[in-house]
């Protein structure tokens, strides 16, 4: 895959074996996963009722199965968000923990004017020194690289489509060249194939070729050929110095070209791999291979200065970075090292390096990482001296992406859960932004599997009880983050370039359905890994279909599927077959609630009901701005909905009500014989079905995400980066589990588990007694 970047290599493997799939899991599809089967024009049955008993576990303890009809983001065709079942009670912990893909990592640069950074999904923002955000701009290509930015603001990224392209210092774009290939850096702690030098754009293609551009108009100036995935370009007195493989990888290579016009000055070969971009200084490149040799050489020649191994020969994973008179190295689970080449000694230091050190003011600034459960998203950056004590040490929101980068007395860099951090040289912060996402991405559960939508083009499959991922996933031509809908026949999943596909569930020869509640207790077999493997062949769609349309989340009922395309709602049957769409004019919010009508709410506020068998409209009103997905009220033909301003009762004419609250409420309300909503000041409220008060409860934190009720307890997500379970009698708390971060997606209960998915990508299974 010599195109094929390092976070799209899975991916492409998935896709790559999902043409192997038509023998697993087609036939029959012997998997329940508590979904509603109710004929059409039959009311849909309370949740936590199975409806056909061929589909209740016979050796399930209790009152019937304990698989929780989990069909819709929201629980059941009326959007209801509650379960018949209990959830955790107390002591909760995490008993599994895997990741979705987001898109939301930052790569960042500094310029004169402050820090660019890239968003992976091709988000790109310039700041102000003090965190102002000046421009953005949105593109459509996707970004695995870090920009460069030259002296007078003018920057270049490089996307993975292979376009290079150069915006102007108010982000204007100036130019665009396309090369042939996608563009990444070789090695993530190379951060980017690109470097400026003066008036001249270095770009470094994974394809073995590198191009010299100018940065005024993007004409190439020279291309020369040099070695499969060259990394990071370093330039110096007019030489550009690149590193890489031999072609038959039982050694490495580093060679030195001609800035002014190509021409290859010399070429030496290493002794082992390199696998990564060289560093200079004072006239000398050094360079490092994976075998701990580190080697100086100079500049004008090739001709080799010094040579040093490091002990137990670690793999050498950072740019070579010199510091206090001494050569530092960061390795892969070896730690950092020191190498003074003039005297052959070594010093190591137990640090945990991530990406490529930076220098400044006296300091060498490392990336690390903190152990633990949360380690994911609390990294840390450590500031030592020259003779490598730790002045200070910050917790960070994320794990740096490539390099952090030093300028103007600040020490910069992006984060991979979409955070920018800057520090001065004391520690102190200069400022934080954040970069998220307004909305996750949320889990629909079923007998053996979760699945959930990413802003990646893939809705992936994990095993119940352990998390255990890389089994079952459905590719798409576009991002697919909508939630899916667990049906009686598949999985049914949507992109936002318009696909959809019906897909088998997770076969029982892949994963067996839990027997009882998830709770503390380990359940045996191995645990989620993020290493890509593939252990069984990826099922083949029974159908798949195009549609005009961005598609969202599946609403799914009286076997038929609602969605919404775009401005249209649109209903399909289980063969995939178009029976009728509605354009509301408007694009369509969320999920629809389904019952005798089609319930949809539109961005602009808008809530309309459509007639289930021909989608004519039965009425149409107007809520408030930000409406979320309604909830239909199960006697009397109400919907609750939230909105900009409080939650809206509606009537079966489409006249409201009564409204209660006057903050954001982000997510639909959970209903359960009382209504159970949060607002984005982190007030959660229950209330009656005609709109008085039962209770409320200050959260501390923005809730931007829906409740999820059970049998006793209410599930809410936070910002402050906790799961907070409250008693559904009066609200008090019962407990609350530090998931890690922003949790503003709804949990999902089933299986006597919530599951989450947070503001980083994980995806938590969350038990307790």
């Amino acid at each position: 895959m010599a195109d094929e970047s390092p976070r799209s290599t899975r991916r492409a493997l998935l896709r790559a074996t999902a043409a192997l799939g038509a023998g697993v899991g087609l036939a029959g599809c012997s998997e329940s996963d508590g979904t509603p089967t109710p004929d059409l024009g039959t009311p849909a049955p309370v949740p936590g009722t199975p409806t056909d008993d061929r589909e209740t576990p016979t050796d399930a303890p209790g009152d019937g199965d304990l698989l929780e009809p989990w069909p819709t983001a929201r629980g059941d065709p009326r959007n209801h968000g509650r379960s018949a079942r209990p959830g955790p009670e107390v002591d909760p912990t995490a008993h599994w923990r895997t990741t979705v893909d987001l898109l939301t990592a930052l790569r960042a640069a500094v310029g004169p004017y402050g820090p660019v950074v890239l968003r992976e999904d091709g988000l790109v923002r310039a700041f102000d020194p003090d965190g102002t955000v000046r421009w953005e701009t949105d593109h459509d290509d996707r970004f695995v690289a870090a920009p460069v930015v030259g002296d007078d603001g003018t920057v270049v990224t490089a996307s993975l489509d292979g376009t290079v392209r150069c915006l102007a210092p108010d982000g204007t774009e100036r130019w665009s060249v396309e090369t042939p290939g996608r563009l990444f850096a070789s090695h993530s702690n190379d951060a980017t194939p690109l470097r400026l030098a003066g008036d001249v754009l270095v770009v470094a293609h994974p394809r073995g070729r590198v191009y010299a551009l100018s940065l005024a108009e993007g004409t190439e100036r020279w291309r020369a050929e040099t070695f499969r995935r060259p990394h990071r370009p370093a330039v110096t007195d007019g030489t550009v110095l690149l590193t890489g493989d031999k072609r038959d990888r039982n050694g490495g290579v580093t060679l030195a070209l001609s800035l002014a016009d190509g021409t290859e000055r010399w070429r030496r070969t290493e002794a082992a791999p390199v696998h990564i971009g060289p560093g200079v200084h004072d006239g000398s490149v050094v360079t490092a291979d994976i075998d701990g040799g580190v080697v100086a050489r100079e500049t004008g020649d090739g001709s080799e200065r010094w040579r040093v191994s490091l002990p137990d020969e670690p793999w050498v994973s950072t740019i070579p970075r010199h510091f206090g008179g001494r050569v530092w190295v960061g390795t892969l689970n070896e730690g950092l090292f020191a190498v003074d080449g003039d005297d052959e000694t070594v010093a190591r230091f137990d640090v945990d390096v991530g990406p490529t050190p930076a220098v400044g003011d006296g300091s060498l600034y490392v990336p690390t990482g903190t152990d633990g459960i949360a380690g994911r998203y609390r990294s840390e950056v450590v500031a030592l001296d020259t003779g490598g004590s730790e002045r200070w040490r910050r917790t960070v929101r994320g794990p740096p992406e490539g390099h952090l980068r030093y300028r103007d007395g600040r020490i910069t860099f992006g984060t991979g859960t979409g955070v920018v951090e800057s520090f001065e040289p004391s520690g102190d912060r200069a400022f934080r932004s954040f970069a998220r996402r307004e909305t996750l991405p949320e889990p629909v559960v079923g007998a053996r599997g979760v699945y959930c939508g990413e802003f990646l083009s893939y809705v992936a499959g994990h095993t119940v009880r352990n998390g255990a991922g890389h089994l079952w996933g459905q590719g798409f031509d576009a991002s697919a983050p909508g939630t899916p809908a667990v049906t009686d026949r598949g999985v049914l999943s949507g992109s936002r370039g318009g696909g959809l596909a019906l897909t088998p569930r997770i076969p029982e020869e892949v994963a067996e359905a839990p027997d009882s509640r998830l709770t503390v207790t380990p359940t045996p077999g191995p645990q989620a890994s993020p290493t890509p493997h593939v252990d069984y062949p990826r099922p083949e769609p029974r159908w798949q279909r195009e549609l005009d349309g961005p598609v969202g989340s599946v609403g799914y009922g009286y076997r038929r599927a609602f969605v919404g395309v775009g401005t249209r709602v649109v209903s399909l049957s289980p063969d995939g077959e178009t029976l009728w769409r509605t354009n509301l004019g408007e694009p369509v919010r969320a999920v629809p609630a389904v019952d005798t009508a089609i319930y949809a709410s539109t961005t602009d506020g808008g809530l309309v009901a459509l007639n289930r068998d021909d989608g004519s409209e039965r009425w149409a009103t107007r809520v408030g701005e930000s409406a979320t997905a309604p909830v239909l009220v199960e006697r009397g033909g109400s919907v609750l909905i939230g909105t900009d301003s409080g939650l809206v009762s509606v009537d079966e004419t489409g006249t409201v009500q009564w409204r209660v609250g006057n903050e954001r409420v982000h997510g639909p309300p959970a209903l359960g014989g009382t209504a159970v909503f949060a607002d984005a000041s982190g007030v959660v409220r229950s209330v009656s079905l005609t709109g008085e008060a039962n209770w409320r409860t200050d959260l501390d934190a923005p809730v931007h995400g829906a409740p999820a009720m059970g049998r006793d307890r209410v599930y809410v997500g936070a910002r402050d980066g906790r799961l907070h379970a409250l008693s559904k009698r009066d609200g008090s708390p019962a407990w609350r589990y530090d998931v890690g971060e922003w949790v503003d997606g709804a949990p999902v209960l089933a299986h006597g588990a919530v599951f989450v998915v947070d503001a980083a990508g994980g995806l938590t299974c969350v038990v307790g007694e």
